[in-house]
């Protein structure tokens, strides 16, 4: 978060900074409203949709890949 008046060139985050504490306090209210509003995946199950395959990345070997269990060309079309 920046005070691009003070700091147009962004140098220096205000984020932490208490004198910042009530805006930044209205910019998180903004943003959470926002999301609220327009039935954020994020908002549900704390956010599970973007930590869980596919939206966090692909399965690993630990995890199990999709179609485990398959047999080697099943469902392959010539």
């Amino acid at each position: 978060m920046y005070d691009l008046k003070k700091d147009p060139h962004q140098t220096k985050n205000v984020a932490e900074d208490p004198a910042y504490a009530q805006v930044k306090a209205g910019l998180e209210k903004r943003l959470l409203d926002e999301l609220q509003r327009t039935g954020d995946p994020r908002l549900v199950e704390d956010g599970k949709f973007f930590e869980t395959p596919p939206m966090s990345g692909p399965l690993n070997d630990a995890e199990g890949k999709r179609g485990a269990g398959r047999k080697k060309g099943a469902g392959k079309v010539e």
